[in-house]
């Protein structure tokens, strides 16, 4: 089976020739006219089917299948996507941390209340909505709301990190340092190393996973949002902790402030102007070709560097990854405009 994305209209490369060249090659292939990815039909299986620890070893066959994002992996992925996949510091999120939903209480209104202070017996304090907190960092002091926690029907989960279960521009995981209980508006990630919980916070708060997020995001949803469900997270690509090292004191200030659009944080402005009347408002000044480690916020260019560098990525492909997701990012949100 072949993936093809063709460079150009379709009128124009609608060719004998062209196709025949497309059935010829075997190998992942580029040039000025397409882009080929051949993929055997036994890889598509084994990369869509649900493989829990329980069911390791299992014949392939008898395993479910769940899909995989074919579209965004083969199709819409731009070519820096594939040269990071092969590299072998790169691990599905399940490997090395564990994903769970967040409370379903079935009635919000009568389990949920805003924080008092102090706390009532039979309530504690919570996480209920990603719109709530704004840096990665967050505790006690940044709850809003309180959960009756006795007598009801539902488990009280917790994590100390979560993932906002929707996303516009601004890519976020907050370390949850009191492991407050959370909403289903997040899902809980948990190291399955204890002490690699900051670290992955920093891998996956950085620019690349914000690519990895864009490139396999669901989209179609309200307001141009992106989401990842859980399946999607225990797959979810990241640089493999044992190949990060960092002093978690260079990083303080990058977890306590508040984390800015992606446009922002790598160094644009989004427009402010009111009634603009601009197609690509408030995303015109955005430019991804103009992109460069100058424009960036310096903390998180110090953390992506880390990253790239752990990866073996040159400059030249530290700047494709962050102009791919400045376009990524407000091609999704245009599109979800225009519509």
């Amino acid at each position: 089976m072949k993936f093809v994305a063709f460079k150009k209209p379709f009128e124009e490369i609608s060719r004998a020739e062209v196709f025949k060249q497309i059935e010829k090659e075997e190998k992942f292939t580029i040039n000025e006219i397409y882009r080929v990815f051949p993929k055997k039909r036994i890889e598509l299986l084994e990369e869509g089917v649900e493989r829990e620890e329980e069911n390791e070893f299992k014949e392939l066959q008898s395993l479910p299948y769940i899909g995989d994002k074919w579209g965004g992996k083969y199709l819409r992925a731009p070519e820096i996507f594939f040269k990071i996949l092969e590299k072998g510091e790169i691990v599905e999120l399940q490997k090395v941390a564990t994903i769970l939903g967040g409370i379903i209480t079935g009635n919000n209104a009568k389990y949920y209340t805003k924080i008092k202070r102090p706390i009532p017996h039979g309530y504690e304090e919570c996480f209920k909505s990603p719109k709530e907190v704004k840096k990665i960092c967050i505790g006690k002091s940044d709850a809003r709301y309180m959960i009756k926690n006795r007598d009801v029907p539902f488990s009280i989960k917790r994590a100390t990190l979560l993932w906002p279960d929707l996303r516009n521009d601004i890519h976020i995981v907050h370390f949850n340092k009191d492991r407050l209980a959370f909403e289903h508006n997040f899902y809980g990630i948990e190291s399955r190393n204890d002490q690699d919980n900051y670290k992955l916070c920093l891998i996956l708060n950085s620019t690349l996973s914000a690519f990895f997020f864009e490139v396999l995001t669901r989209t179609g949803l309200g307001g141009g949002a992106g989401r990842l469900v859980k399946i999607d997270l225990k797959r979810f690509p990241i640089l493999n902790p044992l190949y990060f090292s960092i002093n978690p004191k260079e990083f303080s200030s990058f977890f306590t402030r508040e984390i800015l659009s992606i446009f922002e944080e790598l160094g644009f402005e989004k427009c402010k102007e009111k009634n603009c009347k601009h197609p690509e408002h408030p995303y015109e000044y955005v430019k991804p070709e103009e992109v460069s480690f100058d424009r960036i916020m310096p903390d998180r260019r110090e953390l992506d560097k880390i990253v790239f560098e752990a990866l073996g990525l040159t400059e030249e492909e530290q700047i494709e990854v962050y102009r791919a997701v400045l376009e990524l990012v407000k091609n999704r949100l245009l599109k979800a405009k225009s519509k």
